[in-house]
Order: structure tokens, then C-alpha cells, then sequence
């Protein structure tokens, strides 16, 4: 794709993200900017995003990928009591503070950070892949955040 401001993306792709009938929020042009270094063409951009409005189920075998993480539970749980004590992280100072919330978390709990980040974007997204975690905690917002963590440490 070629080399594109982040609103020129997001200008490009938002004919696609109507057509496929997804809401253009206020906070589309981060949405865009979120995946615009993981998808082939502006057509791809609705089905890259449409998490952030709607959280899909996982499907099994992400799910069964999650599930074979016998902390993920216990992780996201501590951290999402750990997020909820951050002011809502809509600036980059409290931003910084959610991030590092993950690796306190797997810290204190004597794991590697990446053993809580897979469970984490699956809860964040309902998917293996997709945009960074920071990208995905600073759109879907403190409280959003909070109760996805919490629905799939349930779920788990």
C-alpha cells in the first residue's frame, strides 16, 4: 500500500467502511490508523475494524489457543484490577500507564509479558491478530477495555 497520511487512509478506506455498514465514529480516523499497516487494500479495512464497534466471539480455535495459557485467567483478571484503578487512559500520560499495567501484571505474577499479551487481544478483539495492544486500549477506552478483560477471563 502506498505511503499514506493516517487521515488520507482513513479518507481513502471510509467509501469501504460504509458500504459495509459500519459506523463512522469520532474515533474512526484512530480505528483506520490502527490497521493500516496490516491490511492489503482499503477493502480490507471494514473487516479490520469492525471489533472496535461490535466485539466478535472468538472463534474455537483461538479460543483453545487461550485456553491452553492455564494463567490467562488469573492474568487478565489481575489486570484488569489493575486497570480500573488508572484514570481513563484518553491521554498519552495515562496511555502510558495502561501499557505498562501489562508487564506489572505478568511481572508480579512471574511470567513473560507475552504470556498475557495473546489472551489480552483475543479479549480485546475476539482475534489472534490485528492492531498493536496500545492502538486497541486507547480506542475501545478505559471502560470498554476493562469489561472485554473481564468477559474473557470469564470465558477462559
Amino acid at each position: 500500500m502506498t505511503l499514506w497520511t493516517p487521515a488520507a487512509f482513513a479518507a481513502a478506506a471510509k467509501p469501504y467502511v460504509e458500504k459495509a455498514k459500519i459506523a463512522v465514529t469520532d474515533r474512526y480516523p484512530a480505528m483506520a490508523a490502527s490497521v493500516q499497516e496490516k491490511v492489503p487494500t482499503l477493502a480490507d479495512v471494514p473487516g479490520a475494524i469492525d471489533f472496535y464497534l461490535d466485539l466478535p466471539e472468538a472463534d474455537e480455535e483461538t479460543l483453545a489457543k487461550a485456553r491452553k495459557n492455564e494463567d490467562a485467567p488469573l492474568l487478565l483478571a489481575a489486570l484488569a484490577e489493575k486497570l480500573k484503578v488508572l484514570d481513563d487512559w484518553s491521554q498519552a500520560k495515562e496511555a502510558k500507564e495502561a501499557k505498562e499495567a501489562i508487564g506489572a501484571t505478568a511481572a508480579e505474577h512471574e511470567v513473560k509479558a507475552g504470556k498475557l499479551m495473546f489472551p489480552l487481544r483475543v479479549a480485546l478483539s475476539g482475534r489472534s491478530a490485528g492492531p498493536s495492544l496500545d492502538d486497541m486500549l486507547a480506542i475501545l477506552g478505559k471502560d470498554e477495555s476493562i469489561r472485554r478483560i473481564e468477559h474473557m477471563a470469564g470465558q477462559l
